[in-house]
């Protein structure tokens, strides 16, 4: 009797292993048996159990394929990364909290292994493929919790620049507040103990994150820091403000907000800066002057603008340090200048 003399009924992991003789038939005989085999279970687990019979039928041949190069490359993990996304969002609005993430991340590792050995890409034994997973998985991690850290400082921008009304522009301002520097910054060092605790669990493989970060393909939008992630959002797509080094770490309590037009009318280039020090704001003019043969007045930097009130106070030097990191101009000056096509610490 050869395979296709079998039927539905007497379909059972040693009889498959009857049928196939050797290592090479795996894949054909895994196509026929997937073909016959007709699951009331959800598509992972469909995809998954005939190849995990299959393997398991050979105690010295467990992976057939190998790892992919990358665990987010297919379906299964683009879904999963889509899921992280919703998670670290929900972690800024304070709907789940860090120790819900910790243990999430785990839990995607444990899924993740569970998927690639039952597809005999590794087995879970395999300490090379373990650390594979785990460090990919933080990457993933700690990427999407940058971009989190952005997308909670843009709306809350975006409700600032909404409060002036429906008859000024809605896409020519800059927002940043220092909470969401601290924010980031913390949750990435929780991720990181949290990969360690699980990589020390695994094995006792030392993750080095700094060599993840560096080498890593999700730079494009920023690395995995909040300030050059802000830089991507202000400086290089809405082309309205810029940060000078994105190492300076912002005083607490601090947030800055700019406006390029105050005015529904276009012909006025007054902008608007206003800064908040703890519980003072602080509010000026922008300047700006229209001109056909330059481009000197349409930028300024922001400590500048406001060196009049913050040397007044000692307790303010640190703001007003930091302050002066920020310039800011107009879309025209952007592109002119090509400012928006700068990535980095650029000081203007």
């Amino acid at each position: 009797m050869n395979s296709a003399e079998l039927h539905l009924g007497e379909i059972t992991a040693d009889n498959i292993l009857q049928y196939i003789q050797k290592p090479s038939e795996c894949e054909e005989q895994l196509k026929w048996v997937e073909d016959k085999i007709s699951h009331a279970r959800d598509s992972f687990e469909r995809a998954a159990r005939p190849a995990e019979m299959v393997c398991d039928c050979y105690p010295n041949y467990h992976v057939c394929t190998g790892m992919p190069q990358s665990i987010f490359a297919d379906k299964f993990g683009n879904d999963m990364q889509k899921d992280i996304v919703n998670h670290m969002r929900d972690l800024y609005a304070g709907k789940i909290s860090q120790d819900e993430i910790n243990h999430y991340f785990e839990e995607c590792c444990m899924t993740m292994r569970k998927y690639r050995t039952q597809h005999c890409q590794t087995s879970e034994t395999n300490e090379n493929d373990n650390m594979q997973i785990i460090s990919q998985m933080y990457e993933i991690f700690a990427k999407e919790n940058h971009r989190a850290a952005r997308n909670a400082n843009y709306m809350e921008g975006e409700k600032i620049n909404a409060s002036y009304g429906s008859s000024y522009r809605s896409d020519d301002w800059t927002y940043y507040n220092a909470d969401y520097y601290y924010q980031c910054d913390e949750i990435k060092s929780e991720l990181r103990q949290a990969t360690q605790n699980l990589a020390d669990k695994w094995g006792d493989g030392s993750i080095d994150f700094e060599e993840i970060e560096r080498n890593s393909e999700y730079i494009l939008d920023g690395g995995f820091d909040f300030n050059s992630g802000w830089n991507f959002t202000y400086r290089n797509q809405a082309a309205r403000s810029s940060m000078a080094d994105e190492s300076s770490v912002p005083p607490k309590d601090f947030k800055f907000f700019y406006k390029e037009s105050m005015y529904p009318d276009p012909s006025i280039d007054k902008g608007l800066v206003r800064v908040w020090l703890g519980k003072k704001e602080y509010t000026r003019k922008v300047p700006f002057e229209l001109s056909r043969t330059g481009i000197g007045n349409q930028i300024f930097n922001a400590g500048e603008l406001l060196q009049d009130d913050l040397s007044k106070s000692e307790s303010y030097r640190e703001y007003s340090k930091f302050l002066s990191n920020f310039f800011v101009f107009t879309r025209w000056y952007s592109w002119e200048s090509g400012i928006n096509n700068k990535f980095g610490n650029y000081y203007s």
